[in-house]
């Protein structure tokens, strides 16, 4: 499968796996890496790692919740809502 291919599927999810995106890529850690699903005319994506190493580049502001993480560069930081 050659990078950029488009992973094609029917239905409402599909699933993000080692094999239908790239067979190669270790970092991928989990049987399923990622949930896709489309409802109410919308896209969302599910992180399903057990080692919750699936992330979104955001283009556009986005809301953050209490525990999200956040990846800059090399560095991983977890957002926390002083209480």
């Amino acid at each position: 499968k050659a990078e950029g291919d488009p992973i094609p599927f029917n239905g409402s999810e599909v699933e993000l796996t080692r094999e239908n995106t790239a067979p190669d890529n270790k970092t991928i850690t989990s049987k399923v890496q990622a949930l896709m699903t489309f409802a109410n005319g919308e896209w969302s994506i599910t992180d399903m790692s057990e080692l919750k190493s699936t992330f979104v580049q955001a283009s556009r502001p986005i809301t953050l919740k209490d525990g999200d993480l956040i990846f800059l560069g090399s560095q991983l930081y977890e957002f926390r809502i002083q209480k």
